[in-house]
């Protein structure tokens, strides 16, 4: 509990450096109810993640008798791990924005209009159910769980610095790594910008399969379809509510009695001719 009083203080104290330094700049970069919101959203996925967190060590451990060797963890070790573990991240968000089941997880993270250092702690509440997953592979190799947990929370810091707008960008970095220009980039709804710079720390990944993008116009933060302003439920909810409405109306669809406002548009075309053919002919 300490710990997470520490790691939370250190977190919230930086966004108190952000403000003043906004201030000083005479930019408008915070809203207070949505940095109230930020933090809120940040305390639920904690508290998901600490009823959870047994199921996903677990998990791993029963995966990890299937080891196909063990790492020693020396500095050779950790880098390798650093670097495997930023892969694992980087193939896990994509998914979440390619898979709608997860987007309806991941989307509360790129929902807020403003961004800042806040914006990183608008955490997705149940990331924590799947997340153990995409460390299966890492366990094979033969890392230890802990091990991956340490790398994941020390890149994780990293990523909170990447959510400000007070840093230009810095080229000859982003050759290699994220910076904060490309993770505005990343939460931009602007078209380009879309599905771009999935990297946690490293670039390369966005570079060798063609997501990378570097911020060469103003960025337009939120998604499209979700009130980035309204309240905690909706910013959770909405696209779990959407899902569940267009699941129904595709049940709705494939059962129901075909009519002819849900064929295509050949066919009414076809209905029309056949139409007039008929009633030409009396």
């Amino acid at each position: 509990m300490l710990t997470l009083i520490f790691i939370e203080s250190f977190f919230l104290f930086f966004v108190g450096v952000e403000i003043l330094l906004a201030r000083r700049k005479n930019i408008a970069l915070y809203d207070f109810p949505d940095t109230i919101k930020n933090i809120i959203l940040n305390w639920l996925a904690i508290g998901v993640e600490s009823l959870i967190k047994g199921w996903g060590i677990v998990f791993l451990l029963i995966f990890q008798r299937y080891a196909i060797c063990h790492v020693q963890m020396n500095l050779l070790g950790w880098c390798f791990l650093a670097v495997a573990q930023d892969f694992s991240y980087y193939c896990r968000h994509v998914c979440e924005h390619k898979l709608r089941i997860m987007w309806a997880v991941h989307s509360v993270h790129h929902s807020s209009t403003v961004f800042n250092l806040s914006t990183s702690m608008r955490r997705s509440v149940f990331q924590g159910f799947y997340r153990p997953i995409f460390f299966i592979p890492l366990v094979i190799i033969g890392f230890q769980p802990i091990d991956i947990g340490i790398v994941y929370a020390a890149s994780q810091v990293y990523t909170f610095f990447l959510h400000t707008k007070l840093i230009s960008r810095l080229p000859f970095f982003e050759k290699f790594l994220i910076t904060p220009s490309l993770h505005r980039v990343h939460h931009g709804r602007n078209k380009k910008y879309i599905d771009k710079n999935f990297g946690q720390v490293l670039s390369v990944w966005d570079r060798l399969f063609g997501t990378f993008a570097v911020e060469d116009k103003k960025v337009i933060f939120g998604v499209y379809g979700q009130p980035g302003n309204g309240s905690v439920y909706s910013i959770i909810f909405t696209e779990w509510i959407n899902i569940y409405h267009d699941v129904k109306n595709k049940i709705k669809k494939t059962f129901s009695i075909p009519r002819v406002s849900d064929r295509s548009i050949k066919e009414n075309e076809e209905f029309k001719l056949d139409e007039m053919i008929s009633n030409n002919s009396k």
